[in-house]
Order: structure tokens, then C-alpha cells, then sequence
């Protein structure tokens, strides 16, 4: 009788337990730059996120063979420019456009016709009373990060749009074409996609930066 309740004591610790950790996994959604995460583990209340995830979400990681760096400091500083923050899929407003990224898929690279690049469904709305080019209102550069680091760079042919004026309220949808101006470099996944704006008579609108899922 004494060892069944023993087994019924350490039974009930185990389900405690279990209990316990299922809290703590269900009590914690971990987003790094806007994208949700899984790989990660929660001991003594403090969340641990894996390395892999970090490199992911664009951390510059070196392993050696009794090392590893995580470098945060971004290629350029571009990650480092303020401006409005999303995620794909989500229209991101900088109070002159509103802007939706959506559909990443690998093509050729524009600026070669050969080698890999991707293209991204970009779509701009306008949001001023008056109609407007996105290079109208200081839309200069389009920029994609990958998860190797390497940086993306438009296709300005691709973008039918950037310099025709949109009318206040509409919408219009390009293809728009990205690489690496370098044939010895492969990209790889993208990370974030950069709308970087200048001043335009006097006003400089917000940087918009946008997650991939």
C-alpha cells in the first residue's frame, strides 16, 4: 500500500510539472524584427532564444570550431534608419502612401538576365489629397535584405509605377524585380524589404521597413 502511494506521488509531481511547462510555453508569443519564432525554450521565467532564430531574423552569426559571434550591428547600418515598421502581407502607411509587400518568389537576376533574384509583389496607395508619384514624395531607393546578409537591389524597369502620379486614393500593383549586383553571390531567403525615402521640398516622410513571414 505504501509503494502504490509513492507511485501516486511521483505521478502526481509529473503532471505538475507538465502542467507547469505548459503554461509557460503557451504564455510567451516571441517576435525578433516583427517575425514570430518557435525554436526557443523557457527555463527559470527567462526566455532563450536559439542561434539559428537570430541568424534568421539577420544577426550576423561565425561559428568556429570552439566559438560562435552574434554580430547585431546590421551590413551598412540600413536596418538602423527610423521609419514605420510591418509585416508582410499588412498595408504600412507613412502618412504619404500606404504600402502592401506580398509574394516573394525566386526569378532571374534583372541585372544580368541570368544568376537568382526574386520578385515582390509591391503595391502603393495614395494617401495625399492631391495625386502623386512614389518618387514624387521622395521614394529613392527599394532594398532587399536577405538572411545571408546580402543586399538586394530593385529593379528600377520593374517598377512601372514609381514615377507615374497616382490619384488620390488608388491603388496600383507592379512585379517588381530584385538581385544582387554581383554574380558571385547567391541570395538567400529575404528578411526585410526597405522603403527608404528622401527630402522632398522641405519634407522627408518616414522610412518603411517590412518583414517577411
Amino acid at each position: 500500500m505504501k509503494k502504490n502511494k509513492t507511485i501516486y506521488f511521483v505521478v502526481a509531481i509529473l503532471c505538475l510539472c507538465i502542467m507547469v511547462v505548459s503554461v509557460f510555453a503557451s504564455y510567451y508569443t516571441v517576435y525578433i524584427n516583427g517575425k514570430q519564432i518557435s525554436d526557443y525554450i523557457v527555463k527559470d521565467n527567462k526566455v532563450y532564444i536559439s542561434v539559428d532564430e537570430l541568424q534568421k531574423a539577420g544577426a550576423n552569426v561565425t561559428k568556429s570550431s570552439n566559438s560562435i559571434s552574434v554580430q547585431f550591428v546590421p551590413t551598412g547600418g540600413r536596418y538602423q534608419l527610423e521609419g514605420v515598421e510591418g509585416v508582410e502581407g499588412e498595408w504600412v502607411s507613412n502618412n504619404a502612401l500606404r504600402i502592401r509587400v506580398s509574394a516573394p518568389q525566386k526569378t532571374v537576376n534583372p541585372f544580368y538576365g541570368r544568376g537568382e533574384g526574386y520578385s515582390v509583389r509591391i503595391e502603393v496607395a495614395n494617401l495625399l489629397p492631391n495625386p502623386v508619384s512614389p518618387h514624387g514624395v521622395g521614394l529613392n531607393d527599394i532594398l532587399i535584405y536577405d538572411d545571408q546578409g546580402n543586399v538586394l537591389n530593385f529593379s528600377q524597369g520593374s517598377f512601372s509605377n514609381l514615377f507615374k502620379p497616382i490619384p488620390p486614393g488608388a491603388t496600383v500593383t507592379d512585379e517588381v524585380k530584385f538581385g544582387i549586383r554581383s554574380l558571385q553571390k547567391t541570395p538567400g531567403k529575404p528578411v526585410k524589404i526597405l522603403f527608404i525615402f528622401g527630402n522632398v521640398g522641405g519634407k522627408t516622410y518616414s522610412n518603411i521597413r517590412i518583414n517577411f513571414k
